[in-house]
């Protein structure tokens, strides 16, 4: 029965003993952060802040006054700064300020501020690429954007931004990463032409793409689309804007409407008052996104003004101060997007300030973000499902015993590459690692150069790949020691002070645990975290560890946090060790190196099942190295060197574990940074392809250089079970996973006219057929097919080659496999060899034999209606789109061939993209995501150069309408007329052939959206299924971009 969708009680007393079913413990979605549901106005010729809150229209002034001098607490520059915005914090970044004309100077400070506490922070480390001003600002969940700019201050009056003959307007593309704080230049997206150059324009965002339109000098009302996903500007000249204008203001809906307010249209400059009104205008103007097209609407709000701040949510835009006819503005009103009016709102109105900066978390974009980690359904608990680990504090300088570093390095477990993930704000070195389901710890160590001990805390976020420093302490400094990791806490030993100290993941504060006891110098931890335990074995009962080592093993149980030790769990068959390092699966603890009394190589295990030891293996001599007894000068003289088996920094996941970094030992000048790999399933071990084996850093290759050095700890989260998926049949479930094929033509003939009636079923997770789950009332080929999430819909057809041709629609529902005739009959008698595609809330069908027609069917009313006439007929052509557009190509007769239209949902209104296919063909089939549509095969329909048929797969980015063929993209046959179904991360091709007598014609095919590539799936040799497809239609609820949910489907 499988294991989601709605069931009755008797359907759930048979399903539990066939364990058919899920727990509501086993049920995992995306998790999500609320964003506050606020604006926040700053800077400007009045440096002040001001929080706005829309639920409740009210303003909160924070009070600062930041002067012109100070980086370390001015966070706007003054005027013309931009502000771009993340789901936690956003940047006041850029801008100018002076005491007045031509003292101006122009800044690159970012200032970060974040909502929770409305305290502005600027770091003179962090700073946009270069300093400039008059920026269009585009902000996504993840990044924002700055675009364009300039560095010319001109003067009063002046023709702005140029500077007598010279164009200051810069194409600068900077991008802001929100996790990291840090801002760098794309050079790939700069602003590609003069048009698109912009200083003074106004940008409005969506989470996919922004507009940015108008700007000087000279004056113009241009609008570019800026592309998130490919980091591209492309002209939109439908969108331009009625009114050329600059020092305007910007807002979206975030989904349906852009809208342009005030501003100026003069080149003049006129941030502050102005004279006249004929520098300034009060108008308001709609950009429509599904079309691009830009009329003007009655809302004028405050009248005349420019250089105000705009910010807003999905349903209202506020705008704030400026410069207007009659002095600097503190007025303030507020748009309403459902009737696109404006009315002034005193409560608001600020101090009287110019050019102020605006950001908002939900200003075009959604009310909550992804935080990157799965959680719990059942009680909320967060899970990171990245595969990777992280070292920290691997760096050395002339004294690398006490030196350590600041990188964080990630390795990535699948591919086993190493890259620099970011960086801390300390060197250290020495400190130790643990982890929660989704953020790493790194106690204590040695801090700088001569190497002091502390008792700092530094905790890494897995999916934001950022490292922040703890306000928390542990209250003992100390620097190597040993961690264990529970299900809520870390456990922390402080070496040279023999005390255990717990840090809790739900708040961050850390408290001794004296029932654990005093831990001991150099021991080595490993943890069972299912088994509510962790292992502390050997060290030292005194400070200097390498003398009185031992070999006990202690047992702390979480629960009780109390230690008892283990008789029968001796380390190294009774001999003592210190110092060493450990990895750990879900069933067993490796321990690595030690010293007993010397250096050693062995690499030992324990056995969760029966806290029992077996020796494994010995590690390789990687044999490099400076001269013993050497300095670290030269970089030369290879040697046979001891193991690098001091300090190192272990990690890993559920099925291998890596050791990297440290110190050979006895030998403080030597440093190693090849990796050493544990696999767990054999206990095998093995070194990495490409580890270094050099001192040299320049030998070193790529970021593995990082690694080298003393004191390398790391993050150990290898026995860390990580959530599983909600159910067995996969992260979309039913409907999702399903593709329907219903009609077509059939070899051997199964009917008069040969055409059928089957509907078939194919399971994309399972990668199973099941036939005849249903038919249709009327068998019928060259059909089309729709669907919506919840069921699929197959139109038209014909029960011969030319005809007769049917006008029916049948529905196929997904919770059932059951399917009906609808109401709703296609108002066109032309159905054959016809079209179709679904949005969410209607399908469409288009042309057919001698045809311009469209016809809509709304699933609410399933009646069909013509709607519209394509500019010329069309039949066997294709249709691709996503939820807000649909688009239709290529075909019979002349001169449809190459050339498309674009049918835009919201309004039912068609145009016609410039972008031409990349051949003339017929027959194509067709895959949609959210961002691309795919058109695979085909018949070459050329005088030129056909007949003949393409196997290749051309991809039409939906955000630019651009097309292209895809290189890895080809089918391993020429094929025409086959079937598609897919999900958001795969899509599948069925059947297609050159004609239905081939074998190809059985065969299946996987593309990898994430690398566009096919995989064959084979040919179905089930009886059933060795006839020939062929002009049948397919449907699934994933189609042209629907979605799913973006996770597990819950019960």
């Amino acid at each position: 029965m499988g294991t989601r969708g709605v069931w009755s009680l008797d359907n759930i007393e048979n399903k539990y003993p066939q364990d058919d079913w899920v727990s509501f413990d086993s049920i995992y979605v995306d998790g999500k952060v609320s964003k506050p549901n606020a604006g926040w106005i700053g800077g400007g010729s009045q440096p002040k802040l001001d929080k706005i809150a829309f639920d409740t229209d009210t303003r909160t002034n924070y009070g600062y006054n930041w002067q012109w001098s100070s980086p370390s607490s001015f966070y706007g520059r003054g005027v013309w700064a931009s502000g771009t915005a993340g789901a936690t914090h956003g940047y006041f970044s850029g801008g100018s300020n002076s005491a007045g004309w031509p003292y101006i100077q122009f800044h690159s400070f970012m200032t970060k501020l974040v909502y929770s506490t409305g305290v502005p922070l600027t770091s003179p480390s962090n700073s946009i690429s270069s300093p400039r001003t008059y920026m269009a600002a585009a902000s996504a969940d993840t990044a924002g954007y700055l675009l364009g700019g300039s560095v010319y201050p001109g003067s009063p009056g002046s023709n702005m931004p140029y500077d007598n003959t010279n164009d200051t307007k810069l194409s600068i593309v900077d991008k802001i990463t929100n996790s990291t704080d840090t801002c760098a230049r794309v050079p790939a997206a700069d602003l590609p032409s003069a048009q698109t150059k912009k200083a003074m324009a106004a940008s409005a965002a969506t989470p996919s793409f922004a507009y940015m339109s108008g700007g000087i000098t000279p004056i113009v009302s241009t609008t570019a689309r800026f592309t998130y996903s490919t980091e591209t500007v492309t002209q939109t000249p439908s969108a331009n804007n009625l009114t050329a204008r600059s020092y305007h203001t910007a807002s979206s809906d975030g989904s349906t409407n852009f809208y342009w307010h005030s501003g100026g249209i003069t080149n003049k400059t006129i941030a502050n008052a102005t004279p006249s009104v004929n520098y300034m205008t009060s108008s308001t103007e709609k950009t429509v996104m599904s079309t691009d097209t830009t009329t003007a609407i009655p809302a004028n709000g405050e009248g005349y003004g420019a250089s105000r701040a705009t910010t807003g949510n999905s349903t209202h835009a506020y705008s704030f101060g400026g410069g207007t006819p009659y002095g600097t503005g503190a007025s303030a009103d507020k748009m309403t997007y459902s009737t696109e009016t404006k009315a002034a709102n005193p409560s608001l109105n600020l101090q009287a300030s110019s050019a102020p900066t605006d950001i908002s978390p939900v200003k075009g974009l959604s009310s909550s973000s992804p935080t990157g980690y799965t959680e719990s359904w059942a009680d909320g608990t967060e899970y990171y499902t990245g595969n990777d680990g992280i070292w920290f504090g691997c760096g050395f300088d002339s004294s690398p015993r006490s030196a350590g570093g600041t990188a964080v390095d990630k390795m990535d477990f699948s591919s086993e590459t190493m890259s620099q993930s970011t960086t801390a704000s300390d060197i250290i070195n020495g400190s130790q690692g643990s982890s929660s389901n989704t953020k790493g710890y790194f106690f204590n160590g040695l801090y700088g150069s001569p190497g002091t001990q502390v008792s700092w805390i530094h905790k890494y976020d897995y999916a934001s790949d950022s490292m922040e420093k703890l306000s928390t302490y542990t209250p003992n400094a100390s620097w190597r020691g040993t961690t264990w990791d529970s299900s809520t806490a870390s456990y922390m030993n402080c070496d040279s002070y023999n005390a255990i100290y717990k840090l809790n993941y739900g708040n961050d504060t850390t408290s001794q645990i004296p029932s654990f006891g005093s831990g001991g110098a150099g021991t080595a931890g490993v943890s069972n975290i299912a088994g509510g335990y962790g292992l502390n074995v050997g060290g030292s009962t005194s400070y200097w560890w390498g003398n009185n080592t031992t070999s006990y093993t202690s047992k702390l149980t979480y629960s009780t946090e109390t230690a008892s030790t283990l008789p029968s769990a001796s380390y190294y068959s009774g001999g003592a060790a210190g110092q060493m390092e450990t990895l750990g699966s879900p069933t067993a603890g490796y321990f690595a190196y030690g010293y007993i009394p010397s250096y050693r190589s062995d690499l030992n295990k324990i056995n969760y099942s029966t806290d029992t030891f077996e020796s494994l293996t010995s590690f390789v001599n990687h044999g490099w190295g400076p001269p013993w007894g050497g300095n670290i000068y030269p970089w030369n003289a290879p040697k046979t060197r001891p193991y690098c088996n001091d300090n190192r920094g272990g990690t890993g996941n559920q099925t291998q574990g890596y050791l990297a970094g440290g110190v050979a030992g006895d030998e403080p000048y030597y440093a190693g940074s090849w990796i050493d790999k544990v696999t767990y399933s054999t206990d095998t071990l093995s070194s990495l392809p490409g580890a270094s084996s050099g001192w040299n850093p320049s030998d070193v290759p790529g970021p593995l250089k990082y690694l080298r050095g003393y004191g390398a700890a790391s993050v150990a989260e290898s026995n860390r079970l990580s959530p599983p998926l909600a159910t067995p049949t996969g992260l979309f479930g039913p409907p999702f996973n399903t593709v329907y094929k219903g009609g077509g033509y059939q070899y051997p003939a199964s009917a008069p006219g040969e055409y059928t009636s089957s509907i078939h079923k194919f399971n994309m997770d399972m990668e199973t057929y099941f036939p005849n789950v249903a038919s249709l009332v009327q068998g019928r080929r060259w059909l089309a097919g729709a669907s919506n999430i919840n069921s699929g819909y197959f139109a038209g057809g014909s029960q011969g080659d030319w005809g007769p041709n049917l006008t029916s629609i049948e529905k196929i529902t997904y919770s059932n496999d059951t399917s009906n005739v609808v109401p709703g009959q296609i108002q066109t008698s032309n159905t054959g060899r016809g079209m179709a595609i679904g949005s969410g809330s209607a399908m469409y069908f288009i042309g057919g034999l001698s045809s311009s027609n469209i016809n809509k069917m709304p699933y609410s009313t399933e009646t069909c209606a013509w709607l519209a006439n394509m500019s010329m007929n069309r039949y066997e052509a294709m249709t691709w789109g996503n939820q807000t557009d649909g688009y239709m190509g290529g075909g019979h007769p002349y001169p449809a061939l190459s050339t498309n239209q674009k049918v835009a949902y919201a309004t039912d209104t068609l145009s016609t993209p410039s972008t031409y296919l990349i051949y003339w063909q017929k027959g194509a089939s067709t895959n949609s995501t959210a961002t691309n549509g795919y058109i695979i095969g085909g018949e070459d329909s050329s005088p030129s150069t056909g007949p003949g048929y393409f196997s290749s797969t051309a991809k039409w980015v939906f955000s630019n309408e651009t097309t292209s063929l895809i290189p890895s993209g080809n089918l391993p046959y020429a094929s025409n007329v086959g079937t598609t179904g897919g999900t958001p991360t795969y899509g599948w091709y069925f059947e297609g052939g050159q004609s239905p007598y081939q074998q190809e014609a059985r065969a299946t095919h996987k593309m990898s959206y994430s690398t566009d590539t096919w995989q064959s799936k084979g040919i179905a040799n089930e009886s059933w299924w060795s006839q020939g497809r062929y002009y049948a239609a397919a449907v699934n609820s994933a189609q042209n971009g629907n979605n799913p949910g973006g996770g597990p489907v819950l019960i």
